[in-house]
């Protein structure tokens, strides 16, 4: 792996303050070891098909349908719709409206609100 990439990595994760100077060195190695696992980007991530995440709730349970929000502050709405920005410019937006059979209401929601 590139020294530039794991210098990258290590810049990027954040480290508690609470750690004693072995730990946190312990930490900075498993870092570097394992630096091929964290994406520095959205565009490195890449779909897979063979996840498939189960809630393991009873046969029968049912819940809300819709959830209720606060409205978002004015920092949480830019750094939603930057996040938004640049999942669409990776082609992030298709993928999530592939796992599901309708498009996904919500980014329309919120594309129609910034408009």
């Amino acid at each position: 792996m590139a020294p530039e990439r794991i210098r990258e990595v290590l810049e990027r994760v954040k480290i508690g303050d609470d750690l004693s100077d072995g730990q946190r060195a312990r930490v900075e190695n498993l870092i570097r070891e394992f630096a091929d696992v964290f994406t520095l980007s959205l565009k490195e991530v890449r779909l897979v098909d063979f996840v498939e995440h189960k809630l393991g709730l009873p046969e029968g349970t049912t819940g809300p349908r819709m959830a209720n929000q606060k409205p978002l502050t004015e920092p949480q709405r830019e750094w939603l719709y930057k996040a938004l920005d640049e999942m669409e410019s990776c082609g992030g937006s298709q993928l999530l409206q592939r796992n599901g059979s309708r498009p996904l209401r919500w980014l329309r929601r919120i594309r129609a609100r910034r408009a």
